[in-house]
């Protein structure tokens, strides 16, 4: 189902997970000397090296500044090659994201003796923020950008798979220019912020549904709604209840599993006597377009 226009409760959404990650930023990694991934992780690095070339002192954190000056060349890419939309949400989100990561208060001590505790949990927090924004049809900019666009391109690709990716390369600068200790607990930070974000994002998990109902006319009108509201197709045939003898009509059908809840409340509503088998993270080789945005 394509996305919904730009309303206040997206934006409280959006707005409510880009302060969850900022916050998980700097109460849990950077008091840590941790390091995130992507493109904040680029500008945190970039930090270091400028305040060990410049060794003044700043009263808040520059690397949220930093970022917004590398995302520049990702919102002409949201402009270009998703929509004016995602190009103004792209805006809103980086100008959120940098001034919460400027003013919100970073501890001068890790809140968490186990070092170990705090990545994970700071991870959770900072993934379910992400994915909050994605799942609310925002974007943080960044890598969340190029990762929609090779999402939208490859089935088989996700936004957090991406992370990891570039996550090799910023992890690996780290542990040349830190130590290979900070690189790891970084490094368990980001896989665990990575694998929240793919679960929030639901648009991005494809879920195979297959119907079942009793009448043709019921049918006719749950195909009617998987093209005209949520613009899947669906593969139909008849067969016949193994204890009943009776004739049902099967439709089968392949959604996100943010599409999948639009799907379970319209047959709650409106076919009672349908019941639906639904499978999760079905692998997809072909033509399947993801409506991510």
């Amino acid at each position: 189902m394509n996305a919904s226009p730009w309303n206040w409760r997206e934006f409280l959404g959006a707005l409510g997970g880009t302060f969850l990650f900022a916050f998980a930023v700097n109460v849990f990694i950077v008091p840590q000397n941790l390091y995130n991934g992507n493109l904040l992780g680029i500008s945190q690095l970039l930090r270091t090296l400028i305040l060990f070339l410049f060794p003044v002192h700043v009263p808040f954190d520059i690397a949220g500044i930093i970022s917004y000056i590398l995302n520049i060349p990702m919102l002409i890419l949201a402009y270009v090659a998703l929509s004016r939309s995602v190009f103004l949400k792209t805006i809103v989100c980086v100008t959120l994201q940098t001034v919460f990561l400027t003013f919100i208060p970073i501890p001068s001590e890790p809140i968490m003796t186990d070092e170990l505790a705090g990545c994970v949990i700071g991870g959770l927090l900072a993934g379910y923020g992400c994915g909050l924004v994605l799942r609310f049809h925002f974007t943080g900019g960044g890598t969340d950008v190029l990762g929609l666009v090779l999402t939208k391109r490859f089935t088989s690709f996700s936004v957090g798979k991406l992370s990891i990716v570039i996550n090799i390369f910023v992890y690996a600068v780290c542990a040349l220019t830190q130590n290979i200790e900070t690189a790891i607990y970084s490094i368990i930070y980001a896989v665990a912020t990575s694998l929240v974000i793919d679960r929030v994002h639901s648009e991005n998990i494809c879920s195979e549904a297959t119907i079942f109902c009793p009448g043709e006319t019921d049918a006719q009108e749950i195909v009617r709604y998987l093209v005209d509201t949520l613009h899947r197709t669906a593969t139909c045939w008849d067969g016949r209840g193994g204890y009943s003898g009776e004739s049902v009509h099967i439709i089968c059908t392949v959604v996100s599993q943010y599409e999948l809840r639009f799907l379970e409340r319209y047959l709650k509503h409106n076919h009672h006597q349908a019941f639906l088998v639904k499978k999760h993270n079905v692998g997809i080789n072909g033509h399947f377009e993801k409506y991510l945005l």
